[in-house]
Order: structure tokens, then sequence, then C-alpha cells
């Protein structure tokens, strides 16, 4: 075994040690390398053993690992926002927007990885909530991720302040600015809530 693929095996491990569900993901990429990633993410230390053989990337089944994905895009060149949205330049904005109207600070103190069209947040779902996955719902270049996702979380260091920052997140974010992410869900797309 090689020394990255020692050290991605421990990130691995780690990962599932903090609670994560996870299944290795082709090399520097996102594509999962076995087949039914979904249901066969793990905690097992013993299956996860078994999988590291090569350098797979670390991903991690968004539902079952009990998390939300917010993914906010930056506008192309010749996008504009609707009305209510004025003057925003994409995701990142109208989110800073929909938390404001709400009375929250914008939740940009979580851990997020740079996309090359915007960003994706990461925070811990709200408990009892089944979130389904959106496509501008929420506001303009705002989609979310909740189900059937893989969330490539990297190496070792980017899996430990990832688990930190969600589990901060979940206790200052999850009772405030997740709610309101789910009202807003509900208002403007009519999704239908597990446990409602």
């Amino acid at each position: 075994m090689t020394s990255r693929t020692r050290h991605l095996l421990h990130a691995a491990l780690r990962a599932a040690d903090t609670g994560l569900y996870v299944f290795p993901v082709a090399p520097m990429g996102k594509v999962p390398a076995i087949t039914r990633w979904e249901q066969r993410a793990t905690r097992d230390r013993r299956q996860l053993t078994a999988w590291w053989t090569r350098p797979f990337n670390i991903g991690a089944a968004v539902s079952r690992s009990n998390l939300v994905v917010i993914d906010l895009d930056v506008a192309r060149d010749g996008e504009d926002p609707p009305a209510e949205f004025a003057g925003a330049t994409g995701g990142r904005d109208v989110l800073a927007m929909l938390a404001a109207r709400a009375g929250h600070p914008a939740p940009f103190d979580t851990y997020t990885v740079s996309t090359p069209s915007g960003w994706h947040l990461y925070y811990r779902a709200p408990a009892g909530r089944e979130l389904r996955n959106t496509s501008g719902f929420l506001g303009f270049k705002i989609d979310s991720r909740g189900q059937g996702v893989v969330a490539a979380v990297g190496v070792s260091r980017e899996v430990c302040v990832l688990v930190e920052v969600l589990l901060a997140a979940s206790q200052r974010l999850g009772s405030s600015f997740a709610r309101v992410l789910v009202q807003r869900a509900v208002a403007v797309a009519g999704i239908t809530l597990g446990g409602s």
C-alpha cells in the first residue's frame, strides 16, 4: 500500500468514526468506484479497509450521513436575477439576502468547497426532516443536495475540518437557519418533508 493510499484510508476511517457513511470514489474525481454506493456506503472499518487498496478519493452519502449541501452558483454573463433578487451576482448574494430577510446572518462560516461554478456549503440536516434535492427553488442560482448525492470529502485535513465545522454548524445554525431554508423550500417549491 502506498503512503497516499494509506493516508486516504486513514482519512476514510476518521470520517466514518465521526458518523459519515463513506465509500470509495475514483481517484481525483467524484464518480463512485462501487455500484449501489448510496446503499453500500458504510462506517464499518473492515469494509473500508478492504475497499481502500488504491488511492481512492472519499465520498460521503449525503442523506445517510445526515448532511445537506447548499450549492451556490455564480451567474453567467447575460443571466439576470429575478426582481426579488435585484443586484445579486449569484447564489451567494441571494443566500445572504434570504438570511437578512429572515433576520439571520449569512451562513457562510461552515465547511465550504470551491467549485468551477461557485461554492458548496455543508451543514448537518435538521433532525427529523427528509430534505430532497432542489434546483433553483430556494432562490436564483441556489440548489440543495440532500438525497442520493455524492459529496467528495477529500483527504484527511479536509475531512477533519468538515466534521468539526458540521458539528459546530449544526449547533449554531441547525435550529435557526436550517429552519429558514426548510420553510423557504416548502413555501416556494411545495416540497414534502418527511416527519412533518
